[in-house]
C-alpha cells in the first residue's frame, strides 16, 4: 500500500507538470495569459479559447466559432468544433473528451490530456508544440508554488477513477479473450469467443460502438452545417462587394464619360466608351438582382436550404433572354 501511495504521489506530480506545460504551451500559442489559479481550465468550458487554439494551428479546421457562446448549445457547438478539429489531426478517439465533461467541470483532467495529446502531434506536423525544456522549467517553478491540498486530492481522486475505468475494462476483455484477439495478427473465427462471452458484456460493447458511431455522425452533421452557412456567407460577402465595386465604376466612370459625350466634350470616343464598359449595366443589374435573391434566402437561412435554385434561375432568365434577342 505505501509502495502505492507512492506511486500515486508522483503520478499526481507528473500529471501537475504536464498540466502546467499545457497551460504554458495554450498562452504561448494565442498570445493570452490565462489565470494563474488551478482553475484555468474552466476558461476553456466556451470553447472560444479551443477553437482560436485551433485556428492558429490550422485556420481551416474550424468552420466557425460562437463568440460569445451565451448558450449551453453554442458552447457545445464550439467544443465539438474543436474535438472535430483534433481527429482531423489524426488524434486517437481515446484521447478526446466528452463535451460534457468539459462543460461540467466533471473531468478536467481527461481535457488536458487531449490537450496534451494535441500538443504531441503538433510536434509531428511540424508545429508549435509541448515540450521545450523553457516550458518545462516554468512548469516546474509553478508546481512549486501549489499548495492547495483540495486541489492535489481532488486531481487524485480523477486520476485514479480514471485509472480504475480503463483497467477494469481492459481486464474483462482479457478475461474474455476479447484483447487477445484483436491483438492477433491473422485474426480466425475459431480465436472469437462464442460460448462463454456474457451477454450484458456484449450489449456493452455494442452499445459503447453504436454510441461513439452515432456521436460522431453527429459531430460531422454539425460541422457540416457550420461549413454550409459559412460558404453561404462568404458568397454572400463576395457578391455584395462585386456589386459596390461595379456600381462605382459605373458612377465615377461610366457615366461622367457618358455625359461628356454627350454635351460635345467628350474625354474618348462613343466606340472606344463601348469597347471599356462593354455590357457593364447588364452586369450590374444581373448580380443586383442575383445579390438580392441571395440576401433574400440567407435571412432565412436554414440547414436545409440552398442557393443553387438561384444561380439555375438567373442562368435560365439570361438564357432566354438571348435567345428572344
Amino acid at each position: 500500500l505505501k509502495m502505492a501511495a507512492q506511486a500515486l504521489e508522483s503520478w499526481v506530480y507528473k500529471f501537475l507538470l504536464r498540466e502546467q506545460q499545457v497551460k504554458l504551451w495554450i498562452e504561448s500559442i494565442l498570445g493570452q495569459t490565462l489565470t494563474n489559479t488551478k482553475d484555468w481550465k474552466y476558461e476553456l468550458q466556451d470553447g472560444i479559447k479551443l477553437c482560436s487554439l485551433i485556428q492558429h494551428l490550422s485556420p481551416r479546421l474550424v468552420p466557425k466559432i460562437n463568440d460569445p457562446a451565451k448558450t449551453k448549445f453554442r458552447m457545445r457547438e464550439n467544443i465539438l468544433f474543436f474535438l472535430s478539429a483534433c481527429t482531423q489531426l489524426s488524434l486517437a478517439p481515446w484521447n478526446l473528451f466528452e463535451p460534457i465533461e468539459l462543460m461540467e467541470g466533471s473531468n478536467l483532467v481527461k481535457v488536458v490530456e487531449c490537450l496534451e495529446a494535441l500538443g504531441k502531434r503538433c510536434e509531428k506536423l511540424g508545429l508549435m508544440s509541448i515540450g521545450p525544456s523553457s516550458l518545462t522549467q516554468q512548469a516546474k517553478m509553478l508546481i512549486s508554488q501549489t499548495n492547495d491540498a483540495e486541489y492535489v486530492s481532488r486531481i487524485k481522486e480523477l486520476l485514479k477513477g480514471n485509472r480504475r475505468k480503463r483497467s477494469t475494462l481492459r481486464q474483462a476483455f482479457i478475461d474474455k479473450g476479447l484483447l487477445v484477439h484483436v491483438r492477433c495478427s491473422a485474426p480466425t473465427l475459431t480465436q472469437v469467443p462464442t460460448t462463454d462471452f456474457p451477454l450484458p458484456l456484449l450489449v456493452l460493447v455494442q452499445a459503447c460502438l453504436r454510441g461513439f458511431l452515432t456521436r460522431r455522425e453527429y459531430v460531422k452533421m454539425v460541422v457540416g452545417r457550420a461549413y454550409r452557412t459559412k460558404v453561404a456567407k462568404e458568397i454572400l460577402e463576395t457578391e455584395r462587394q462585386y456589386v459596390r465595386n461595379l456600381k462605382l465604376l459605373k458612377i465615377y466612370y461610366l457615366d461622367p464619360l457618358r455625359q461628356s459625350i454627350e454635351k460635345g466634350t467628350p474625354l474618348i470616343s462613343q466606340h472606344d466608351l463601348k469597347i471599356i464598359f462593354s455590357e457593364l449595366e447588364v452586369i450590374l443589374n444581373y448580380n443586383a438582382t442575383l445579390l438580392q435573391d441571395i440576401e433574400d434566402r440567407l435571412r432565412k437561412w436554414s440547414p436545409n436550404q440552398c442557393l443553387g435554385d438561384i444561380f439555375l434561375r438567373i442562368n435560365s432568365s439570361h438564357h432566354k433572354k438571348r435567345i428572344n434577342t
